[in-house]
């Protein structure tokens, strides 16, 4: 996923390796779980990939800063963000993710959908007859309608904030759109 999350932020703006660890960092709730070498290694790998290349020089050695290069999507990564977007996100992880990559211009509807659609998915398993559970024992029955009440608090809160981020989002745009009016 830290692939995902780099070719995300780059999908928004060429970035050097330094400030991508700092932004994924910042958006972790643990920050020390986002590790400066799992993004140059992301970073090289997109590059072997052909999704990314360096388009900003280093600086100049001798100036007592270590290099930076900036890295640009390629066609190929563009293609494959692009790619990404299109399918629903497969866990909440990389749901959290795509929502901190929304810009003012995304349309969040799609990820309000799979939201939805998983907290469908939940409330079905939650409403689920006996009969159904029957192959299972009871500390797995238990465990599983613990976990499915936990998911569906926790979904329903994500539906109810991606609707209200979305519309939020969407008066941003318009209002900057007006600023920017001759």
């Amino acid at each position: 996923m830290i692939q995902d999350a780099v070719l995300g932020l780059l999908a928004r703006e060429p970035s050097h390796g330094y400030a991508l660890w700092q932004t994924l960092q910042s958006w972790s709730a643990d920050p020390e779980s986002v590790q400066s070498s799992s993004v140059y290694m992301a970073l090289k790998r997109l590059s072997d990939a052909g999704a990314i290349e360096v388009i900003g020089p280093a600086p100049t050695h001798g100036s007592g800063e270590r290099p930076r290069f900036t890295f640009g999507l390629t066609e190929v990564g563009r293609d494959r963000v692009d790619k990404w977007l299109a399918h629903p996100p497969a866990s909440t992880e990389e749901l959290r993710l795509r929502i901190a990559l929304a810009q003012p211009l995304d349309d969040l509807s799609a990820l309000i959908e799979w939201v939805v659609a998983a907290l469908a998915q939940t409330q079905k398993r939650l409403g689920s007859s006996p009969a159904d559970r029957r192959h299972i024992d009871a500390w797995d029955a238990a465990s599983a309608m613990a976990l499915s009440a936990l998911e569906f608090r926790e979904l329903s809160a994500r539906a109810q904030w991606l609707a209200e981020a979305h519309a939020q989002l969407q008066t941003l745009h318009i209002l900057a759109s007006e600023y920017q009016r001759p």
